[in-house]
């Protein structure tokens, strides 16, 4: 005949082995959270960096189109920068304003050099009335951005 075993069998972890993993899992993390840190911080300078490329180009494309002079005004020592004249792209109600410190950016203007000023404007060819440099530090991570003098084009050295 066929017989049937009413017990069954229980299989779990035990307490050592649990601890074993739970050490294991906070070893790893402990060693890739400087990584981790250090390159969000490289991300949010990189981002904030093409963020003032694009608006720098925004602007000298701007002087072309509208046969205009258009600058850009950096606020050094803080995260904003504006390009005067403009309207902000989502919200057509307010002017062009650049706040690096919000969101994920989370930088700082640390210098702004155009001739004597903080300022860049392109004339309605698209030229700089003097090249310049604009500086930019994220979490300790420092970027820069060039206009160069004579063409115009901005870069990202």
């Amino acid at each position: 005949m066929f017989t049937h075993s009413c017990k069954s069998e229980r299989r779990a972890f035990t307490l050592v082995e649990m601890v074993i993993v739970v050490l294991i899992i906070g070893i790893l993390t402990a060693g890739a959270a400087p990584k981790f840190s250090a390159g969000l911080k490289q991300a949010q300078a990189d981002a904030a960096c093409l963020r003032v490329k694009a608006d720098l180009n925004l602007a000298r494309q701007t002087a072309i189109s509208q046969s205009a002079a258009q600058s850009v005004v950096f606020t050094v020592g803080s995260a904003v920068y504006n390009l005067p004249g403009l309207t902000d792209p989502d919200r057509p109600a307010l002017p062009y304003a650049v706040n690096l410190g919000d969101g994920s950016y989370r930088a700082v203007v640390t210098s702004a050099t155009f001739g004597a000023g903080t300022t860049v404007q392109f004339d309605r060819y698209g030229q700089p009335a003097s090249g310049g440099v604009v500086s930019l530090s994220a979490g300790g991570v420092a970027k820069t951005i060039s206009v160069d003098a004579t063409s115009g084009v901005v870069s990202i050295p």
